[in-house]
């Protein structure tokens, strides 16, 4: 039984209101379909398959489906109710910085791994559908959302999900892939992987990849304008950075990274390097002289021969490469690079390790946005106030505090008549010895 308390959310599609699930004993949320589309059977049939798709996704940054069904008002779902914001209203503040950055990343590559796995592509990542839950401090928890768009595997059981033969277009425009806009049918996995690449863009830099105006325009910019990088809109990210984004949004959807997991470990590895304006005003430190030795310098020594002919000459000692000979090249042995698997197996503590080394960014990496043209960015010390102790006037003012203290002590042992002096009225005149 469901009671409704009060609408939360209306968009195009759908309706959401908070509800008191009086057998959970707790408040949920409640998601209708759009009055408009409840005649529209492909609207009807994929709201119905969204806690399917989300159901076979079992991850902890997955909302949780509850139950779905049909009343007086069509058909619901029914989901957990999450405190905290999305990710397009955390935004309106500015980018965010890279520890937040890089936690989404790892948790939202968590979720989108769980459903790329069990054959679900979600096909509309973007900020409004990554949830911020309020968890207290300074700790993030993403929780993805909305599978009303997901594409499943083509089997009997989820062939339906894919309802674009008349060529309706599926997904948010901005984050969508060059290969979703033209045909939503022949998309995989990694058109996921285009969509969060664009989402972590935003959240780097504060602003979209691709500000265009008009769907025709933005179909165009997809498949010939250049993107731009993350360096040339934030100086102060890490260099890497740009070759990431160049992998994770490739107009190519094989040159893009070939799971989420390998996504959010490449993250990772390229916050750690240092930002083009660190590299620019990093002081280098000299580095020791490296000798290069002859091979025969460092084979071992040779055995000694028994019983050697005296008459025999002995070889000539080795002579050291003069000044203008070149030392011969010693050999660098390396070994066999690993063999790389395309999607290696995903594991629940191969995740945690992830998250934990999100956790463990450095706070002083920032996304900050830069630096005024005005400003210099070697700005010298603030020299440091005065210490009261050492300012003459407060001495001096001090000194004749204490002189006058002094004056008034010795004055007031002298007698009532001295006091009657320095404050007439103060006494009687007939009580002062000093009256003429």
């Amino acid at each position: 039984m469901l009671r409704l308390v009060r609408p939360l959310r209306s968009g195009g599609m759908s309706e959401l209101w908070v509800a008191e699930h009086q057998g959970l004993h707790t408040q949920v949320v409640v998601k209708f379909l759009s009055p408009d589309l409840l005649r529209d059977e492909v609207s009807v049939a994929r709201f119905q398959r969204e806690a399917k798709a989300a159901a076979q996704v079992r991850s902890p940054h997955v909302v949780q489906y509850l139950e779905h069904g049909v009343c007086e008002r069509g058909p619901y779902l029914v989901m957990e109710l999450l405190e905290g914001e999305d990710l397009a209203t955390r935004l309106k503040q500015g980018p965010m910085v890279l520890r937040d950055v890089a936690q989404v990343v790892v948790q939202i590559g968590r979720a989108l791994s769980k459903a790329h796995l069990a054959g679900i592509v979600h096909r509309d990542i973007k900020p409004e559908n990554i949830f911020l839950v309020d968890v207290g401090g300074n700790d993030i928890f993403c929780k993805l959302l909305d599978f009303g768009v997901a594409k499943g595997r083509r089997d009997p059981t989820t062939v339906t999900m894919n309802k674009t033969a008349t060529g309706s277009l599926l997904g948010t425009p901005y984050y969508m892939s060059p290969e979703q806009a033209v045909n939503a049918k022949d998309i995989d996995f990694r058109t996921d992987i285009w969509a969060f690449g664009m989402v972590v863009f935003e959240a780097l830099t504060g602003r979209r990849a691709l500000e265009v105006d008009g769907l025709g325009a933005l179909v165009l910019a997809l498949h010939t304008t250049e993107l731009p990088t993350l360096t040339s809109v934030n100086p102060t990210l890490p260099a890497a950075l740009d070759a990431w984004f160049a992998r994770a949004c490739a107009r190519e959807p094989t040159a893009r990274f070939n799971s989420a997991r390998e996504m959010a470990e490449a993250f990772l590895k390229a916050i750690d390097t240092p930002s083009r304006d660190a590299l620019a005003l990093q002081v280098t430190t000299p580095q020791p002289r490296q000798v290069i030795l002859p091979a025969e310098m460092l084979s071992p020594p040779a055995a000694p021969v028994q019983n050697a002919d005296p008459s025999q000459t002995p070889p000539a000692p080795v002579q050291s490469a003069g000044p203008s000979e070149t030392p011969p090249k010693v050999p660098t042995l390396r070994p066999p690079a690993a063999r790389r698997d395309v999607r290696p197996p995903e594991d629940d503590d191969s995740w945690k390790q992830l998250i934990d080394r999100s956790n463990a960014v450095r706070p002083t990496l920032v996304a900050s946005p830069p630096p005024s043209p005005r400003s210099s960015a070697l700005q010298p010390p603030l020299l440091p106030a005065p210490s009261p102790s050492r300012n003459p006037v407060l001495w001096l003012v001090v000194a004749l505090a204490g002189l006058l203290l002094l004056v008034g002590v010795s004055l007031l042992v002298r007698g009532t008549g001295a006091l009657h002096v320095l404050f007439p009225g103060t006494y009687p005149a007939t009580s002062s010895p000093y009256k003429p």
